[in-house]
């Protein structure tokens, strides 16, 4: 796209479609550099949907971050549901800032012959609303890690990451196709191949049975 002229004079890309922690420094280390070199005005920005597919689809919850040197990824777990739990001012168990004033009386409201789901319109829309708020929080906590010297943030985030961030400078840099070429594998480490099926488009495999 330098190469065409096509990022000297824009000042936004939008991707579509990732909520992987990965993904969201990646692209953080790619407008970095393409405002250190080429233009300081581009902004880059991604979307979800995955936050408020979760919930109907899987009747789950994000609940913690993970990040280590294998993987830095954001879980998801079902949500506690049943009569037990209609009118309990038992805390939610996952924090955000929505989730942190949560009961599972607020979530679990139905009594009576509901077979299917203790859950009304609300409850849906609160935990939609926690799990927005968790994957800003862990997006943020993945920045504050990415952003330290690499000896500490290799300890917490895969090392192919700190790897990725200094080859990506240095090719937005160089501006060389050959440098490009050779630097794929690492470039590509982290990169959605494969999004034929429902596992990809929900998640599924940072889905946690409880």
């Amino acid at each position: 796209m330098a190469d065409q002229k096509l990022l000297q004079d824009r000042d936004w890309i939008h991707v579509l479609g990732t909520n992987r922690l990965t993904m969201a420094l990646g692209l953080t280390a790619l407008q970095r550099s393409i405002n250190a070199h080429i233009n300081p005005n581009l902004r880059i920005s991604y979307d979800t949907s995955s936050p408020f597919r979760i919930v109907p689809r899987w009747r789950s919850a994000y609940s913690l971050p993970v990040m280590n040197q294998n993987k830095a990824v954001l879980q998801s777990a079902a949500v506690p549901e049943g009569m037990d739990y209609v009118g309990s001012e038992a805390l939610f168990p996952w924090s955000s800032p929505l989730g942190d004033r949560l009961t599972m009386g607020d979530i679990c409201v139905k009594g009576g012959n509901f077979k299917d789901t203790r859950w009304d319109a609300l409850s849906g829309y609160m935990l939609s609303h926690h799990n927005y708020g968790s994957l800003l929080l862990a997006i943020q906590q993945a920045h504050r890690i990415f952003d330290m010297k690499a000896e500490f943030a290799a300890r917490y985030l895969p090392p192919m990451l700190a790897a990725q961030k200094e080859v990506v400078n240095l090719v937005i840099k160089s501006g060389s196709i050959d440098v490009l070429n050779r630097n794929a594998s690492t470039l590509g480490a982290f990169a959605v191949r494969d999004k034929a099926d429902a596992a990809w488009l929900y998640g599924e495999e940072d889905y946690e049975e409880l």
